[in-house]
Order: C-alpha cells, then sequence, then structure tokens
C-alpha cells in the first residue's frame, strides 16, 4: 500500500504547516515527494518524506543543508525553511510517520537538459564542487559515517547479486570490472582521508542557470550525503561529463578536475583513484537501476534515466590504460596539459 499525497493534499499540508497557499506541482523523485509550491510570497520546495526512510537521516539532510548555508553562505544550496510553529520538520498525519519540509525553491534546469557544454561550464562546475567539499569537512555527524546505502562506491561489492539481472552478453564485462575493483581499487580507497560528502553529484542534481548555463545554479538533493573520501563527489561529477565528438574520452572530465584542484587541492593519491573511481561509479549505476526498476516497474523511467548514459561511460573509458589516464589527471592538475 502506498501512502503519496496528490497536489490538493500537498497544498494542504503548506498552508497547514507553512502558511504557504497557492499551487502545488508534482516533481519526481526516488523516494521523497517533492511539490512545487508556487505562492503570492514566493516559490517553494515542500518534501514529503517516504514512510520508507529513517527520519534521523531525513534530519540529517536538513542540518547538512543548514551547515553548508552557514558556512558558505554563497553555495547554491536550498536554505530549509521553519514552519509556522518554528521547526523544520513536521510530521504529517495518514499513515505511518512521514515529515514534511519546506525548503527554497532554486530555479534553474537540470544539468542534463542544458543545450551548453563549455569549459566555462565545467570550470564553474568543478569550483563549486571544491568549494562545497571544503564546506562538508567541518560538518559531522556518526549517522553518515557506517550508512547502508546502494549507491555507495565504497560498497561496489554489494551490487554483484544484481549482476544475474544484466543481460548475459554483458554480464561477464561487469563481473571483471567488480573484481578489478575489489582487488585493486578497494585497497587504495580505505587509505583516503574522509569526510561527509554529497556522494550524488549527478546531472539531475545540478542546476543551471536559464540564461547563463555556464553558471551553477543549485546543487540539490542531500539525501545520501555519507562519509567517504571526497575525491568521490569528484569522480560522480567528472564521470557524469560527455566529452565532444572526436574529443579525449577524458577532456570534459580532466576540466573537472583541474577547476576543483584549483580550489581544494588533490593529493597524489586522491588524483592516481580518480579514473578508477569513474569507471566504478558507472557500474555501480548500470546495475543498481537495473535492479531498482525491475522492483519498482511503475517507476522505471526516472529509475533508468542514467543508465543508457552510463553503459555509454563504461564503453569510453575502459579501452583506456589506467597509466594514460593517470598521467592525463596529474597534467592537467600541474596545469600544463590539453587533453
Amino acid at each position: 500500500m502506498t501512502f503519496r499525497l496528490d497536489c490538493d493534499q500537498a497544498l494542504l499540508v503548506a498552508r497547514k504547516f507553512f502558511g504557504k497557499d497557492g499551487q502545488a506541482i508534482e516533481l519526481s523523485g526516488e523516494r521523497t515527494q517533492n511539490f512545487h509550491i508556487i505562492s503570492t510570497t514566493g516559490e517553494y520546495l515542500l518534501k514529503i518524506s517516504s514512510p520508507a526512510e529513517d527520519l534521523a537521516l531525513v534530519d540529517l539532510e536538513t542540518r547538512v543543508l543548514q551547515h553548508v548555508a552557514q558556512t558558505d553562505p554563497a553555495l547554491p544550496v536550498p536554505r530549509v525553511l521553519a514552519s509556522l510553529d518554528g521547526d523544520l520538520s513536521v510530521p504529517i498525519g495518514g499513515g505511518p510517520p512521514r515529515v514534511a519540509r519546506l525548503l527554497q525553491y532554486l530555479p534553474g534546469i537540470p544539468l542534463s537538459e542544458s543545450r551548453v557544454r563549455s569549459t566555462q561550464q565545467r570550470f564553474c562546475l568543478g569550483r563549486t564542487l571544491a568549494k562545497l567539499d571544503l564546506a562538508l569537512s567541518s560538518f559531522d555527524d556518526p549517522l553518515a559515517h557506517h550508512r547502508d546505502l546502494i549507491w555507495d562506491i565504497k560498497r561496489a561489492s554489494q551490487v554483484r547479486p544484481f549482476l544475474t539481472l544484466i543481460d548475459p552478453n554483458r554480464r561477464g564485462f561487469l563481473k571483471e570490472l567488480l573484481d578489478r575493483f575489489e582487488q585493486e581499487t578497494l585497497p587504495r580507497l580505505e587509505g583516503l582521508s574522509q569526510q561527509i560528502i554529497h556522494n550524488d553529484m549527478n546531472m539531475q542534481n545540478v542546476l543551471v542557470d536559464t540564461i547563463n548555463n555556464s553558471r551553477v545554479a543549485a546543487i540539490l538533493d542531500f539525501g545520501d550525503v555519507i562519509q567517504g573520501p571526497r575525491v568521490i563527489d569528484l569522480a560522480v561529477l567528472a564521470a557524469a561529463q560527455t566529452p565532444e565528438l572526436g574529443a579525449h574520452p577524458l577532456s570534459a572530465a580532466s576540466e573537472i578536475v583541474a577547476a576543483y584542484h584549483a580550489v581544494a587541492q588533490l593529493s597524489g593519491h586522491e588524483i592516481d583513484i580518480l579514473f578508477d573511481l569513474m569507471i566504478a561509479r558507472y557500474l555501480v549505476s548500470v546495475t543498481v537501476t537495473e535492479w531498482l526498476a525491475q522492483r519498482d516497474p511503475s517507476n522505471r523511467r526516472y529509475i533508468m534515466k542514467n543508465n543508457k548514459s552510463s553503459w555509454h561511460g563504461l564503453e569510453r573509458l575502459t579501452p583506456l590504460p589506467r597509466a594514460e589516464a593517470q598521467e592525463l589527471f596529474r597534467d592537467i592538475c600541474r596545469g600544463s596539459a590539453t587533453p
């Protein structure tokens, strides 16, 4: 049995608890229900937690957003707004425990829908992510240390049972990649320093300005924050970049890396593991989305939105020798290479 709100019910929640009236438009979401509230006093994002969500983790997301806003107010993250009673989340009835939160609505278009793909845009993305990781480095909470998230690259081994869902013609290829991750990448990953990270900097969670597509307008969805090496955030964002036709497979990603490094200097170990983490991100993406889509066929279109591009990423990067990728990233961080 599902306990989903329709737009009229969402507007009632916004009015009753937050004093916002007007129009409610439902937006997409994997777990949380999201509603764009258009009111005479402004535009807002109403978030209704899923009955399956741990409310302590919902509170963790709220506190992370508050910390980032206080630490670096210039970062484009939504502000959490208090209810009429001064609470940052309010329980709603009509089923299992759920809470409603009201956030600032930040306009923009998802990076995935931006027609512009430019060096300037990628530099802005890299710098913004670096500033976000710097802000997150001073936040900590035990709840984020041992989260069992299926999207956690550090725990890529947990996708092995999902390989049975993959086309048999591709299954062996993914098994080889997972074996290599466990044998060669994971031991190096465990030696890196860790902090709280966003963990899901994909093309839907970054908005760019509707007029100036090179400017980052918003970073969304902090629901998967974990403790982990910050280079995972960089790997997720870099993996989402598609190079221009005929360009080096890592040309777009390397511009992200160079911009990040200019703000938050990467260690040699972080640079050298980045390529392997990008491949691991693709591996996790193609397997987890297939598993989730089979569990929830009604939401398959939303779940599979990045599946095809992740397969393309694997096909583009896996032929590259690791040493070549490592040297390219080292050179770009030294400012001496143009891929």
